[in-house]
């Protein structure tokens, strides 16, 4: 059996396979049979479209992703599907207008005037 054939079985495989050996058809063929090969991919062959699988394969899988690979677009996706993600504990909070206003309702109420304006 060839390698290409053992890792459309289970991509959890090309942690056998010598890093310098794995290409990026091995490495994409693993992740699209299983998520978490993605622990074992060269960060030479992690592109937009690996990571959009990896995001879309379900939020168990997001953790798995090198943070520093997550582009404002992969965050955003990742924000969309799953607001609740572990990985985005750490991201600050945007809030859009309508958010604003409601936080500047909300100091009002408080008494912290000096937070009035976040515009």
């Amino acid at each position: 059996m060839d390698k290409l054939s053992l890792l459309k079985r289970n991509g959890i495989f090309l942690k056998f396979i010598k890093v310098e050996m794995r290409d990026y058809v091995m490495c994409a063929t693993a992740v699209y049979s299983n998520p978490i090969a993605i622990k074992f991919i060269p960060p030479q062959h992690l592109d937009d479209e690996i990571l959009e699988h990896v995001i879309h394969a379900g939020e168990k899988y997001v953790d798995l992703i090198p943070k520093e690979f997550l582009s404002d677009y992969h965050f955003h996706l990742i924000r969309e599907l799953y607001p609740y993600a572990q990985i985005l504990s750490n991201e600050p909070i945007r809030l859009n207008s309508n958010g604003l206003k409601a936080l500047e309702q909300v100091y009002d109420i408080i008494g912290y005037p000096q937070f009035k304006k976040f515009a």
